[in-house]
């Protein structure tokens, strides 16, 4: 352990002193992405849908929308690695003929009719890129929708596109050799994080309304937290994870990864669990009122104060503030979480020594790339 800190503390000087400056004077220059006024990109997903069923806009619009504002800033961001826009718009057409012609509601059997989402590239979207950002994979197509992505698509969503991750879904960037790096944009000289750093690129450029992913150890939460959108890790186990590549097989791993998911509009973050929660949503009390007197929140600010650990910004420790404070006029009990947990600057250490010790992961990592695969062949 003091071996690992002299060296990250040597590196910290090395990044501070020379690596930091000259990456900033090498890239110096900040693009963004452009903001949109256009007022069918800044609904929530439940709106939109509400609005597809009362006939006051079409989905093949919002869909139309959607592919637009996806081509327009992925010059951007290069978050898109693989699509199925025409497929998308028949789609859209169709969901419009199906509520033209019924005098159903579709608001429980089909709640997202017509609503256009994305996906994170290894959840898997049938006919799609299934890379995982590996070379060995390139060409790689998903034989099978993710049980998420189904059961969206079962609630008449339109899957438009799959996005970026890094290798083997495995890093805090989004970056690969197979698709290259995805930028944050709100600032691309920054990264939107990882390892579901395309969705969080897409969502955060206002491209996409709602996107699925998976996380072990902040893999959606980061990303959202860079980019600016919601971010949920709903507890493991509750979600069917079949197809998501690669899963390494540990039992312990099982108890640390879930399929998740991130939305722009708060509004939008129960709707959504409900539907990929399957029949396991009876298993939660969502629609139950919440007791915030009997809720315990554990706070942080500043994490730690050693020089090993970047310093949090002012402006989340502001917004970590503003959520408690708003918490406890509620009635939660706030507590602080340097009061009961020690050495909180070396959890990633621990994290990370724990998530590369499970079950040989680098054994079966070895042994899955002779796997049988389909590979789309270029005309």
């Amino acid at each position: 352990m003091l071996i690992n800190r002299i060296l990250i503390l040597l590196l910290r000087i090395l990044g501070f002193c020379i690596i930091n400056p000259l990456l900033w004077i090498l890239f110096w220059k900040r693009k963004k992405v452009e903001g949109t006024e256009d007022p069918l990109l800044l609904l929530p997903a439940v709106d939109i849908a509400e609005k597809i069923r009362k006939r006051e806009i079409t989905s093949k619009q919002v869909v139309q929308k959607y592919i637009d504002r996806i081509k327009k800033v992925n010059s951007v961001i290069n978050a898109v690695v693989d699509d199925r826009y025409a497929d998308a718009l028949k789609e859209a057409e169709a969901a419009d003929e199906l509520i033209s012609v019924s005098d159903e509601d579709f608001s429980i059997s089909r709640p997202f009719l017509g609503v256009p989402f994305t996906v994170k590239e290894n959840v898997g979207l049938a006919g799609l890129s299934y890379s995982a950002g590996m070379i060995w994979r390139r060409g790689v197509l998903c034989p099978k929708s993710g049980p998420s992505v189904e059961l969206l698509i079962k609630a008449g969503a339109i899957p438009l596109c799959v996005s970026n991750t890094p290798e083997y879904s495995m890093n805090l960037e989004c970056y690969n050799h197979v698709n290259g790096r995805t930028l944050n944009p709100y600032d691309t000289r920054r990264t939107p994080g990882g390892s579901t750093g395309g969705e969080a690129a897409l969502l955060g450029a206002g491209a996409s309304i709602f996107g699925i992913g998976g996380d072990i150890g902040g893999s959606i939460r980061q990303p959202a937290l860079n980019c600016g959108v919601f971010g949920h890790k709903p507890t493991p186990n509750l979600i069917d994870y079949e197809g998501y590549w690669p899963v390494i097989p540990d039992p312990m791993l099982e108890k640390l990864f879930s399929i998740g998911y991130m939305t722009r509009y708060a509004k939008d973050l129960k709707p959504v669990l409900k539907v990929i929660l399957g029949e396991n949503v009876e298993k939660l009390t969502l629609d139950k009122e919440i007791d915030f007197k009997s809720m315990k929140v554990f706070v942080s600010e500043t994490f730690c104060k050693s020089f090993l650990v970047n310093p949090v910004d002012k402006d989340i420790i502001e917004a970590v503030r503003g959520a408690t404070k708003a918490l406890s006029d509620m009635g939660a009990q706030i507590y602080k979480l340097e009061n009961y947990l020690e050495n909180l600057e070396v959890i990633l250490e621990i994290a990370t020594a724990a998530l590369t010790s499970y079950a040989d992961s680098g054994t079966w990592m070895l042994k899955s790339q002779h796997r049988d695969v389909t590979i789309r062949v270029s005309s």
